[in-house]
């Protein structure tokens, strides 16, 4: 391939010969790759780029990290960039349980400094207000976390040390503050968060999914009712590395990526309703995230079709429903 011809001398791995190749790239992933809607598979270049060296890896988190705490950044533009990391620690195989620590710290400390700056400006809201126009970095720096732990949960409960870290990020404070991320994050995402969680004890969110559900059932492009001119209330559905449908080049991107695992915290209202729907709704791919199928836009631009004759959909309601394709098939234990 191109990279690894520029990026490597007799098979190995050269730092001083790759770095205009990276340079280059990372230019082009601010300017242009960042900000494209919809992208599909261009983005698997940089996780190939990544997995080359733990330097270029490091560089990757690095540039997302730095576009989403710039406050002057476009808000859609902070949250794609938190969506790419929150996917690259999740899939990246080479992704070590360290780098996905100190992101997990870093983001969750970002968090509760915002909720903190934002407790005096709190006065006269209660927890039904949810704006992602002004608070749209929170909220997706909060499904983040979700998406990474909810992923990565194993490796990063194995040590005790590890595991006294994430009691400190206290989440509990997180979930349960005013700005009410779980009403405003995937569902699919909350629910599998919110079981994992609570087996360890670092977070209990049941009294709250359901207090929100009290309110009004979620759904995708409904108004807020308490805000006077009304937000859209789920934060959309953007992992930038789910899933791979190029067959050709799969090879490339296998050895490098992590399929989800973990048991699926299934809804079994949704499932009941889930077994009504017709099968020409399902996306057939071997890996899609966290659920089961995609769920088809109304909006025409939201959907793409991939070179290898697939329809990529992107789900804005149940990530649950991304996971179950995720799945071996043959993998035993799972219901």
């Amino acid at each position: 391939t191109y990279i690894h011809g520029e990026t490597h001398v007799l098979e190995e791995y050269n730092h001083d010969k790759a770095v205009p190749v990276v340079d280059c790239f990372m230019k082009i992933f601010s300017t242009h790759v960042l900000p494209t809607f919809n992208i599909v598979h261009t983005q698997f270049l940089y996780l190939y780029l990544a997995s080359l060296s733990p330097t270029i890896c490091s560089r990757f988190l690095l540039e997302n990290w730095r576009i989403f705490s710039n406050p002057n950044t476009p808000s859609i533009l902070r949250q794609t960039a938190m969506a790419y990391i929150a996917s690259f620690l999740s899939r990246a195989s080479f992704a070590p349980v360290n780098l996905v620590m100190t992101y997990l710290d870093r983001i969750t400390s970002w968090a509760m400094s915002y909720i903190r700056s934002r407790e005096t400006q709190a006065s006269g809201m209660d927890f039904m207000y949810t704006d992602l126009n002004h608070h749209g970095p929170f909220y997706s720096a909060c499904q983040a976390i979700f998406y990474v732990f909810a992923f990565r949960h194993t490796e990063l409960t194995t040590s005790e040390t590890r595991m006294k870290t994430l009691q400190g990020m206290s989440w509990q404070s997180l979930i349960t503050s005013h700005l009410n991320p779980l009403r405003v994050c995937l569902p699919g995402v909350v629910r599998n968060f919110s079981a994992i969680a609570r087996g360890y004890q670092l977070a209990y969110c049941t009294s709250i999914i359901q207090r929100n559900s009290r309110i009004n059932l979620p759904v995708v492009g409904s108004l807020s009712q308490a805000s006077s001119k009304g937000k859209p209330l789920l934060l959309d559905c953007f992992f930038p590395f789910d899933p791979y449908l190029l067959e050709e080049t799969k090879d490339y991107v296998g050895q490098i990526y992590r399929p989800y695992t973990g048991e699926i915290i299934a809804d079994s209202d949704e499932e009941e309703s889930s077994d009504d729907e017709s099968e020409e709704d399902e996306v057939d791919t071997p890996d899609s995230g966290l659920g089961r199928k995609r769920r088809e836009r109304m909006d025409s631009y939201r959907s793409s079709i991939s070179s290898c004759g697939r329809t990529k959909r992107d789900s804005v309601g149940c990530l649950n429903d991304l996971l179950m394709q995720d799945l071996v098939p043959a993998s035993p234990g799972f219901a």
